[in-house]
């Protein structure tokens, strides 16, 4: 639903990234990302952690954002309200 809001560069690096990995690896990538529990694994973090949303972000959903800074250690959360989702 938020593709129109990414970069030209976005679409550019799935295809390098697929191109790199072959469709069965990328769909198993895919897949996993998508079934992963990032709160499952927050107490594993040591570090103090920063969560930033974009302020746009269709994915995450502010309580999602929420829960994950109240489940890691020493976190802040802000939000670029610009940004439809962090850019790495």
């Amino acid at each position: 639903a938020d593709a129109f809001q990414e970069t030209p560069a976005y679409p550019a690096r799935l295809l390098l990234m697929y191109a790199q990995m072959g469709l069965r690896r990328y769909l198993a990538t895919v897949k996993k990302m998508l079934d992963d529990d990032p709160l499952g694994h927050a107490g594993d973090v040591r570090s103090p952690a920063l969560v930033i949303r974009g302020g746009k972000d269709m994915i995450v959903a502010d309580d999602v954002a929420r829960r994950l800074t109240a489940a890691l250690p020493r976190s802040q959360q802000t939000k670029d309200l610009c940004a439809p989702r962090v850019r790495f």
